[in-house]
């Protein structure tokens, strides 16, 4: 527990010294460097590694490339793919997934003035839980992030293509294709349902046999009844935000009207999410990812709003606090965290003829 609890607090100690932006930016660099490194260069850590070093040890990547891309999410196999036909090691596969999150990360936190402070709240769930544990769909959740940049934009191309580019590396992505549309907009309720319905024969086909997957899986539960306690307590840190949103809501659209419409949006998508919490915790469980990074862009601009001018530090540190005994709370009493991430090793770290010993 204590790599994580150190690097966490490292990157919350480094975002709250007032700085020039030059000098944020070069933060920003070195923080992200030392992200890549963490979460690239793991050895049997996470609850995903041994699943996927099945996948790249047994399908054969020695066909054309072309076969590889039509099949289903074809942008994780064409990245098996690079990695094979370059001669390389399983740990580049994770390196490479890596790279495209933190560089995807490191873009969507420049939306906030204090970027490294969005880095810091990212590591407990989305960096560790997510992209240490659930390689394809991190690296859909970081093309989102990316894709809202264009729709800050109000570019509905961009937002369009990159959340497309999504749906190659995890399908789920699919249902988020709508809010393109939405780019450049004012969104309200009313919008929203409206074209997530006329779009959602678009999804369905996007989704194709997925769709059945996900049906059986996370609403008639045919495989059995299950659940997900995390999510239904990461939803939670959801609502927190989403509550001081809708407090201040005048005042965020007057000081962040760029921002507003996206911030809006998802903070309608939040709430849409409270009858999926009750139906099914594990398919709340897998969306709950895709509107977290703007849930703690929300949460950063909206804490100072909350609290008074006499605690503006209070303000500031909120969220890192609240995400911080997330984080101790969920390694102090998951089986699941201490199976998956105890101990911490890295590639970095290990050398000589045992590697892969464990195989």
């Amino acid at each position: 527990m204590l790599p994580y609890v150190a690097f966490y607090l490292f990157l919350v100690f480094a975002a709250s010294l007032k700085v020039s932006r030059g000098v944020n930016l070069l933060f920003l660099g070195v923080f992200g460097i030392a992200l890549l490194l963490f979460m690239g260069t793991r050895y049997w850590v996470g609850c995903d590694y041994f699943g996927y070093l099945m996948r790249f040890d047994r399908i054969d990547y020695s066909g054309d490339i072309s076969a590889y891309a039509l099949m289903e999410e074809p942008g994780f196999h064409l990245l098996n793919f690079l990695v094979h036909s370059l001669d390389l090691e399983y740990v580049w596969l994770i390196f490479f997934s890596s790279l495209i999150i933190v560089v995807c990360m490191i873009r969507f936190s420049l939306l906030y003035p204090r970027s490294l402070m969005v880095l810091a709240l990212f590591f407990p769930v989305l960096v560790v839980q997510l992209g240490m544990s659930g390689l394809r769909q991190a690296i859909a959740v970081s093309f989102l992030m990316l894709s809202l940049v264009y729709f800050c934009k109000g570019s509905k191309l961009g937002t369009a293509v990159v959340i497309l580019l999504a749906t190659t590396f995890h399908q789920s992505a699919a249902m988020f294709l709508p809010i393109a549309f939405l780019a450049g907009r004012d969104v309200s309720a009313k919008k929203l349902l409206i074209i997530f319905l006329l779009a959602s024969p678009l999804v369905a086909l996007l989704l194709g046999d997925r769709l059945s997957v996900y049906q059986d899986r996370y609403i008639d539960q045919i495989y059995g009844e299950v659940s997900s306690g995390g999510a239904l307590i990461r939803f939670i840190l959801l609502l927190i935000p989403c509550a001081m949103f809708f407090w201040k809501q005048s005042q965020m659209k007057e000081r962040y009207p760029d921002l507003f419409p996206m911030m809006n949006l998802f903070m309608l998508i939040t709430i849409a999410l409270i009858p999926v919490a009750v139906m099914s915790s594990i398919a709340l469980h897998r969306i709950i990812y895709y509107v977290m990074p703007v849930s703690i862009l929300v949460f950063l601009y909206a804490s100072p709003m909350v609290f008074s001018r006499r605690f503006v530090r209070v303000a500031i540190y909120a969220p890192a606090i609240i995400y911080g005994v997330y984080m101790l709370s969920w390694f102090s009493t998951s089986r699941h965290a201490n199976i998956c991430y105890v101990p911490y090793q890295s590639e970095l770290m290990i050398s000589g003829p045992g590697y892969r010993s464990n195989f």
